[in-house]
């Protein structure tokens, strides 16, 4: 109840090892075990991109045939263990069985023929730094999944955008990174003026309607200086002045000169 009350979530990560054997995550009835828990405590459930696949959630049987309550312990052939007994006496009711089954199908929604997606979107997730920066952790792992990077409205700051660009300081497969309404402030916009002006791939930046203020404007604009790749950057409904604003101008004016 404290992870509800503090909008927290359970991010699912893909583990190929759980997976094995072609069954698909919830297979297995403790993996709808902790589902169960979720709803029951209000905690939304956010599967990472890797993760949402059909293939990977379902297993061999798809999305169409994907029965919850089906799911076992052990090995199909063997006798209920005492944990499956348990779990199933505490699920209990048919209507709760439903209910995991849509919870599920509704967190996996963006479904992309069995293959992840090429966009990373946790767009109106309720995040916050740790929560991002640990997503940026599980991007790391695969970096050229990505060629889209979306965090829209996750209600997170300047930690979160300083670990996202380190990240993308060297990748080479992202070419859109989307960080509106979020709490990015001078700090976060400067980390990641930093990272574009070494980054070549990124072709846009959406810092739309966060917190940054002449500083961060005057980095971004010293980056456009630097940065040949980037073709979109916009920082409507900020707090940039007077001095931040005369340095973007200048700095997209030089651009357009080149």
């Amino acid at each position: 109840h404290t992870v509800s009350h503090n909008h927290g979530y359970m991010l699912v990560v893909s583990n190929a090892a759980v997976c094995g054997g072609g069954g698909g995550l919830y297979s297995r009835l403790w993996c709808v075990w902790e589902v169960y828990c979720a709803v029951r405590d209000g905690v939304q459930l956010v599967l990472h991109p890797r993760t949402r696949t059909e293939n990977y959630l379902y297993g061999q049987r798809g999305k169409e045939r994907f029965d919850p309550e089906k799911a076992r312990c052990g090995k199909p052939e063997s006798k209920p263990t005492d944990d499956e007994i348990s779990i199933r006496h505490a699920i209990g009711t048919t209507s709760e069985w439903a209910r995991i089954k849509d919870v599920i199908i509704e967190a996996s929604r963006n479904l992309y023929g069995g293959r992840p997606s090429d966009a990373l979107d946790a767009s109106e997730t309720i995040l916050g730094n740790r929560g991002a920066e640990l997503l940026v952790e599980a991007m790391k792992g695969d970096p050229s999944a990505f060629t889209k990077f979306r965090f829209i409205q996750c209600q997170f700051g300047d930690g979160a955008a300083e670990a996202l660009a380190e990240a993308l300081q060297h990748n080479h497969t992202i070419k859109q990174v989307w960080l509106s309404q979020n709490n990015i402030g001078d700090l976060g916009a400067q980390a990641l003026a930093t990272m574009l002006s070494r980054n070549t791939s990124i072709k846009e930046l959406s810092l739309r309607r966060n917190n940054i203020g002449d500083r961060g404007a005057q980095a971004l604009a010293t980056m456009l200086s630097r940065n040949t790749s980037i073709k979109m950057l916009d920082l409507g409904s900020n707090n940039i002045g007077d001095l931040g604003a005369q340095a973007l101008r200048a700095a997209a004016k030089k651009k357009q000169g080149d």
